[in-house]
């Protein structure tokens, strides 16, 4: 039986998903990611967009079949009245454990999830 049913695609639990002024380049975003012991993975995007403080919306998906986990995540109701650069950081679970590529909003990097 293939983790994650039929399919071979779980739904990541979002654990977390903020989003707060920071010294990243929207004009050039970097991923960051690290993966905890029990299988936590911790992506951050420095340089995200621009605004103030923004709620933040998250999800995610891991595919074992093509080894790939798919995060994508959108900022909205910034109502305060200032601008600067935002870095994100989400915090997702259930991923299988193995080797993947995972791609936050577009920005890839390689992990292993224990």
């Amino acid at each position: 039986e293939l983790p994650c049913g039929e399919t071979g695609i779980c739904q990541l639990e979002v654990v977390s998903a903020s989003a707060e002024c920071g010294g990243g380049d929207p004009d050039r975003p970097e991923l960051d990611v690290d993966v905890a012991s029990d299988g936590t993975i911790t992506a951050r995007v420095f340089g995200a967009s621009e605004g103030c403080s923004p709620q933040v919306e998250a999800s995610g998906s891991a595919s074992v079949n093509t080894d790939r986990i798919d995060v994508g995540f959108t900022f909205y109701d910034d109502f305060a009245d200032c601008i600067c650069p935002l870095d994100a950081t989400l915090e997702l679970r259930g991923a299988p454990p193995g080797d993947y590529e995972i791609v936050v909003n577009g920005l890839d990097a390689q992990v292993t999830v224990p």
